[in-house]
Order: C-alpha cells, then sequence, then structure tokens
C-alpha cells in the first residue's frame, strides 16, 4: 500500500478549543509558514502547544492570526508586514531563511516578539536583533556535524557538495567547504543543482546535499536513475516525513542530520499520539520545536505581560533552563542562539527514519 501525503491546510491545524476563564486579556500571535510540508509541522506543534496551555484554564485567551509566506526569493516578505498590522505580540514561524531575515528587521523595528523555530541561518540572530529566539541550531553546528559523520563514520575523503542556489543552499554549501578543509579533506568538489544532468566522479566517496528537502527529492532520484550509490547526506530540512515518499526506493539508504528529541521522555509518547492524530504523519524536523517555542512563549507571557516583549524574551530564556523538555533543557545566549541544540543523524529505511547511535 502506497503512503499519501495528507493536504495542507493551515487553518485546520491551527483550531483548538478555546477554554479560558471569563473577562480574560488577549495575546495575538501570528503564525506564519510557506505552503511546503514543514508547515504542518509548524501548525501542528503550535496548536498542541495552545491546547495543553488551555487545558490549564488561563487567565487570557489565546488570538491566532495565520499568514501565508511565500518559498520565492525574490518577493518582498508581505507577511511580517500584515502581522505587524494585525498588532500580534509575537510571531512564531517563517520558516525559510529567506523570509525569516526579511521578517525578523521588521520585528525589531516594531519590538514584536519573534520566535524561530526552523532558521539555521547564523545572520538571523546579529547583535542589533534584540527581540528574536532562535528556536533551532545554527547552520555552523548543522555543517560541522554533517561533515563529522562523512569523515569519522564514513570516512570519505572525496567529497561532492550538490547544492540548491538559494540562501539556505549557498550558506550551508560553504560552510561545509569550510569544515571540510578545516579537518584535512582537501578533495571537495561542488555543483548548483538545476535540474541538468551533473558529472560526479567515479572517485567521489560521498555526497553532501545543501538545499530544500523539495529539490532534495529530485536529487535522489536523479542520482538513483544514474545508478550513484555513493552515500548521500542531507541537512535538516530533509528531516519531514513527505521526503521518503517523494523520494520512493530512490531516499532509501540516505542519511539526514537534524534535530533530536529524547523518546523515553514521559511525555513523548503522548505527544507523538496526539501529532500523528492532528497531522496525519509523524513528526519532522521542527514539529518539536515549534511547540516548545509555542509552550514556552504562553507561559512567559502569561508571567511578564505580552507587551512587554523585552521582558518576555528574556523570562523564555530562564524558564527553558530550568524545563526539561522533550528535547532537553534549553540553554540560550545573550543574542539568542540556543547553544546546546542537539543533533541527530537518521537513515531512511523501508521508507521511516531510523535514528543512528
Amino acid at each position: 500500500m502506497c503512503k499519501s501525503i495528507p493536504p495542507l491546510q493551515p487553518l485546520k491545524l491551527l483550531e483548538t478549543e478555546k477554554r479560558c476563564k471569563p473577562n480574560r486579556d488577549t495575546i495575538r500571535v501570528g503564525v506564519s509558514g510557506n505552503l511546503g510540508g514543514h508547515t504542518r509541522e509548524l501548525c501542528t506543534g503550535f496548536a498542541l502547544a495552545v491546547e495543553d496551555w488551555m487545558a490549564t484554564f488561563p487567565s487570557f485567551s489565546v488570538e491566532v492570526i495565520w499568514q501565508e509566506d511565500q518559498l520565492d526569493e525574490s518577493a518582498p516578505g508581505l507577511a511580517a508586514d500584515c502581522l505587524i498590522q494585525q498588532q500580534v505580540h509575537a510571531v512564531i514561524g517563517h520558516l525559510s531563511s529567506t523570509e525569516a531575515l526579511k521578517a525578523v528587521k521588521r520585528y525589531q523595528e516594531k519590538q514584536i516578539a519573534f520566535l524561530a523555530p526552523a532558521t539555521s541561518h547564523p545572520m538571523l540572530t546579529y547583535p542589533m536583533y534584540k527581540h528574536v529566539l532562535r528556536f533551532y541550531g545554527r547552520d555552523e553546528g548543522l555543517a560541522n556535524r554533517m561533515v563529522c559523520f562523512v569523515s569519522q563514520s564514513l570516512g570519505a575523503k572525496r567529497v561532492l557538495i550538490i547544492k540548491e542556489g538559494i540562501q539556505y543552499g549557498q550558506s550551508l554549501s560553504a560552510l561545509l567547504q569550510h569544515r571540510l578543509k578545516q579537518i584535512g579533506v582537501q578533495d571537495v568538489q561542488e555543483t548548483v543543482w538545476d535540474g541538468d544532468p551533473i558529472d560526479i566522479s567515479e572517485d567521489i566517496e560521498a555526497i553532501l546535499y545543501a538545499g530544500r528537502y523539495q529539490v532534495g527529492s529530485q536529487v535522489l532520484r536523479w542520482l538513483n536513475q544514474q545508478k550513484v550509490t555513493k552515500p548521500v547526506i542531507m541537512g535538516d530540512d530533509a528531516y519531514i516525513a513527505e521526503l521518503p515518499i517523494l523520494a520512493g526506493e530512490a531516499g532509501e539508504k540516505t542519511y539526514v542530520v537534524s534535530t533530536d528529541h529524547d523518546p523515553l521522555h514521559p511525555d513523548f509518547p503522548a505527544f507523538l499520539q496526539r501529532y500523528q492524530s492532528r497531522a496525519g504523519l509523524k513528526p519532522g524536523a521542527y514539529s518539536i520545536t515549534s511547540y516548545l517555542a509555542t509552550k514556552l512563549y504562553l507561559k512567559a507571557a502569561a508571567e511578564v505581560g505580552a507587551e512587554n516583549t523585552h521582558a518576555v524574551i528574556s523570562r523564555i530564556s530562564l524558564n527553558a533552563m530550568h524545563n526539561h523538555s522533550l528535547m532537553g533543557k534549553l540553554l540560550f545566549d545573550s543574542h539568542g542562539n540556543w547553544m546546546n541544540f542537539p543533533w541527530a543523524v537518521y537513515q531512511i529505511r523501508n521508507g521511516e527514519f531510523v535514528k543512528l547511535k
């Protein structure tokens, strides 16, 4: 029986039961993502966190304001402007680096809290941005983990990097090359995937892919058609239930470096059951990060007031240190970076992501 991808309906995924005390205040939270598969992770994680919070019958209500992002890098970033016009207290989302980098400047100007559960691009947390928290790792950490796996676990000395020609792909590819050279891997080739055939040397021992999963599935299918059997290692964006479906047999044995979590956490079985019931697919790279960002934001906003953006950001960082979450205790630095973000290596086997020890 073939697997299928449920249609993406952000507004339906964001629906939650409203249970609040009378005469309550309202916190306005913006949620924004494009219509790629990771938005399913964002919306589902967000909704589950709101459900958890509403189950405590809080003294305020949560108004959720959805705004669709664009996948086109040339688009002007209208989603952030629309959310600002609707006077949100905070925004969770903007999954692509391109959209997040456009949005963070606008939110800084308006003193709106921005919680980014998917953006690994280093520029997100420049020192001048005081109201952003990166609920994810940085590209430097991702590149380091990918290179360590290639060199230490696979023993590869001749590496090809296939990158997608977007901001995320270019940034990650540059970091991969830098890290490979640091550890003494000198034979590194790079090429941009544009749908045309690629020349792959016979002596290449491993392929690193830097880009989004949609294009990555095309690369995997092309490599399979060309009977290229070199191991392929993909980055965080590829940890998504859609990838094994889109790539089919071509995706088998592919390695993915992405988000880790604690499967032995006492709350994980219930989270997994609720997540799959709502989303129709298993969690991916940004499911738990979206859940944690939302949960910690609501708690902090209740404690210090949603209008006090700087205080909210500080309280989130403080609470995160003392909360043993599905991803452990979160430590943020003074610039809003998640310092101890946990990476894991997965391999696709029989259409499922299997975590490697």
